[in-house]
This record gives C-alpha cells, sequence and structure tokens, in this order.
C-alpha cells in the first residue's frame, strides 16, 4: 500500500502485513502551495492529483513527470482591497473582543445586580462583534489570496481550469494521466467558475455556457 504524507511531501510504502513502512523517493513539492486530494496507482506509476497539479511517479517514488497549470486570480486591484478590509477588520475584531474581555471581568466583579447585568450585556455585545469582525477578516484574507479552480478527475484523465496560453481568457484542459499531456481543451472566455460534467463512458463533457443552455464537447 502507498501513502503521501502531505506534512512533508513524501511518499511512503506500507507493508500490509507487518505494519511497518519506508520512504520511497525524496520530498514532492506541488507548486502553487497545493497538497494532493488524490491518488491513484495505475499500471504507469502512481499518480498525485490536486486542482492545478498532476505528479506522475514511479513505485520508486521518483518523479516522472509533473505538470502544474495556474488558475485564474482576482484582478490585483481587487485582491489588494481584500487584503486592506482582512486587516483593518482584524484590528477591529482584536478591539472589540478586549473591550468584550473587560465587560466580562468588569460584570463579574459587580456587586448589584444592575450594572451586572449592564457589563454583562456590553461583554456579550462586544465579544460577539469582535467575533463577527474576525470571521470578516477571515473570509477577506481567503479572498487577497483566492484562485479560481474546476478540476474534476474521471478513470483516464483530470480537468483543470487555467488561463489561457495565448493570454486570452481561461480554457479548460483535459490531462492525460499516463503522459501529464493535454488532450483537449474548451475555451472559457471570462468564466471563473465554469458549472460542468464529464461523461467518461461517452466521451462527452457537458458545459453551461447561458441560463437554461447547455453545450456538450467530444473529447
Amino acid at each position: 500500500m502507498y501513502v503521501f504524507a502531505n506534512k512533508n511531501r513524501q511518499l511512503y510504502a506500507v507493508d500490509r502485513e507487518s505494519g511497518t513502512f519506508e520512504p520511497r523517493g525524496g520530498e514532492i513539492r506541488l507548486e502553487g502551495g497545493e497538497d494532493p486530494v488524490d491518488m491513484e496507482i495505475r499500471a504507469e506509476g502512481i499518480v498525485l492529483i490536486a486542482p492545478q497539479n498532476l505528479v506522475i511517479l514511479g513505485r520508486d517514488g521518483q518523479v516522472k513527470k509533473q505538470v502544474y497549470y495556474p488558475a485564474p486570480q482576482l484582478s490585483g486591484l481587487l485582491r489588494a482591497l481584500h487584503g486592506i478590509n482582512a486587516v483593518r477588520a482584524g484590528l477591529y475584531g482584536a478591539a472589540a473582543s478586549a473591550y468584550g474581555d473587560a465587560f466580562a471581568d468588569a460584570s463579574r466583579r459587580a456587586t448589584d445586580a444592575t450594572s451586572k447585568q449592564i457589563t454583562g450585556q456590553l461583554a456579550t455585545a462586544y465579544t460577539e462583534g469582535g467575533a463577527q469582525l474576525q470571521g470578516y477578516a477571515r473570509q477577506s484574507a481567503a479572498m487577497a489570496t483566492r484562485r479560481f479552480k474546476a478540476s474534476l478527475t474521471v478513470p483516464s484523465s483530470v480537468f483543470m481550469l487555467t488561463k489561457s496560453p495565448e493570454g486570452k481568457g481561461n480554457v479548460l484542459l483535459q490531462v492525460d494521466k499516463v503522459s501529464a499531456e493535454p488532450r483537449a481543451r474548451i475555451d472559457l472566455g471570462k468564466d471563473k467558475e465554469p458549472v460542468y460534467a464529464v461523461d467518461d463512458i461517452s466521451g462527452m463533457l457537458f458545459l453551461r455556457t447561458g441560463p437554461g443552455t447547455v453545450v456538450g464537447y467530444r473529447l
């Protein structure tokens, strides 16, 4: 049995009977900060699949082929704005949480019921507000580095959304699991979040091109 450990990016061979294991090959680093989300054992070797990466290994853990197709990104201006919002919301959230802690402490030390109730309510309001702002900060930070991904695995290939090699718009590539080479491409124009499905039996890809419209492509 083969296992890939994302933590140290290492392939291991595991003996099912004894439970012992040993590393195979060296560190396998995927581009774009990705980790494999799927692994297949094929006649040609071991295939590691990530949304934008495909790696073919020998059973000795040596890389035979590796390809990376970067996903389209938000524009630089939008990423910058989301980054600024993330910092601002994070600071406001931290301040609100600090006020919430202070009022909670005051509520615990209050001697009369009215003061305890008021400071308790203020503590709850500030704490909840801080949590909401911190959540918004995490969301904005994620948007700042967001990449549009679309990958779907079928027995012989995997589909990846990437920028057009010509630099205009985006394409959906069908990448072969044996050669790691593109077998087919579908031009998507500006579409960064395609809705599609693959029928591997009939060799067709169906793409929604508009409301109520589906186009079929023979692969």
